[in-house]
Order: structure tokens, then sequence, then C-alpha cells
């Protein structure tokens, strides 16, 4: 079920974040922004957040941290419909994203693989990309363009069958593309926007490995100092607050 974030009111944001129990909490887990070892929320959503208090709240922490919680929330798990300001190169683009999601699965943020009899499964598996291309992004899916296929392919001649992909977990370091017509490396504010998200993924979904493709989720995984080079025939161990 997509969460409707015009039907979210400060009671359900805070409901969702206290973990309280209630049906809602159980359906959209989060981790609190607050918590111990989790991203500060990113320039981007902290400017945005202000943008859409009264000048009064703007200065009022439990304002600010509600709009913070909020946008967060459906960012993580159904950002349909919602456009997000972004600064690019001194001015403001709009932009679409897209959540993490089960490969084989619908859009819609995180989610454990099942067994026949509907029960969740630990998840074997999260692929972290870099940014979604203009396929992922026509199709609202992660990993279905060139690159997905590639590993599709890769992973088969590895032994991994179709079934066993479907029950991995892919996402991107960035929820959106690359806004500047120049290209380049992804600006840090952006990784810095989306680094509460792919945190709790990481949280909530605790997978057995890790699988990094490219320099930039590398780094983000593995320290700043980490090298594609220096990674083959490795595994290095990541510890999940």
């Amino acid at each position: 079920m997509a969460l409707e974030f015009s039907q979210l009111d400060a009671d359900d944001v805070r409901s969702i974040v206290e973990a309280d129990g209630s049906e809602l909490s159980q359906r959209y887990p989060f981790v609190p922004l607050s918590s111990p070892g989790l991203a500060e929320a990113g320039p981007d959503f902290v400017a945005h957040a202000n943008a859409l208090l009264p000048d009064e709240r703007q200065d009022d922490p439990a304002a600010v941290g509600y709009m913070l919680s909020a946008m967060y929330l459906r960012c993580l798990y159904n950002p349909q419909g919602f456009t997000f300001p972004v600064q690019v190169s001194g001015r403001t683009e709009h932009t679409q994203m897209i959540p993490g999601h089960l490969w084989g699965g619908e859009a819609a943020g995180p989610a454990l693989p099942k067994d026949e009899n509907g029960n969740d499964k630990p998840l074997k598996v999260m692929v972290i990309g870099k940014i979604p291309a203009a396929t992922e992004m026509r199709e609202n899916r992660n990993m279905c363009g060139d690159n997905g296929a590639e590993l599709i392919r890769a992973a088969n001649l590895a032994g991994i069958t179709d079934a066993e992909l479907r029950e991995w977990y892919v996402c991107n370091i960035v929820r959106w593309p690359h806004l500047d017509p120049k290209g380049g490396a992804l600006p840090k504010t952006w990784q810095a926007d989306c680094l509460p998200l792919l945190q709790q993924e990481l949280r909530l979904l605790k997978p057995d490995y890790i699988l990094c493709l490219g320099a930039e989720a590398t780094k983000t995984i593995c320290g700043p100092r980490a090298s594609i080079s220096g990674m083959y025939g490795r595994c290095v161990e990541y510890k999940i607050p």
C-alpha cells in the first residue's frame, strides 16, 4: 500500500517515528532522524523543510523535525508525484526520485523478500548504485536499464538465478538523475541529502551482503579512501548500527 503523504498529519508522523506499535508504524518502519550514528538531514531537505513552514515556525526545532521526518518518510517509501527542489550550480531544479525496492517488486521502499507463506525472509544482498539513469526514471525502477542487464548477465554466469536476483534489494546513493547537463562528479550536497535514506534502508533491512557498484557507492560504504581496484577479490566487514 502506497504511503499517501497528503494524508499524513503530525500524529501519524509521530506514530511512525516513535514506533508505537500502531498499524501505521508497522507498515512503514522508520529510524528516527535523531538516532545516534544516523547522518543529519541534507542541506536541500533542510532548506525545503523551512520553506514549507511559516516564518514564525522556522526556528522551532519540533516543527522543522516534523517536516524533515515527513519528507524523508515520503522519499523512503513513496516519492511518486513529489517534486523535490535541488540546488544545481546556483539554480534550483525540481526533480522526481526513485526509492529503493526489491529487484522483482514495486518501487515502494524498504521491503524484505517473502517465503511461500508470506513471511519475511532475511535479505541476502543489497545492491547500491550511483544514480538512476533516464531509463530508470522513465520506468520508475532501479537497475532496469543497461547496467541492470549487465549485472543480471554477470550474476547468471556466476550461477545466480533470476529468482534469486528478484530477492535482492536495489537502490542508489542519489535518488534522482544527474541534473547538471555538464555531468561530472555527484555533488557532495546531493549525497548528503540522500545518505539518511540509504542509512535507513541498511538499518531496517540488515542485508547479509552489500554489493557496491562503482567508486561513489564503494566510498560511501567503505570510506573515502576505498577504491575499486583495492576491492578486487576482497570482502570487508560493514557494521550496521
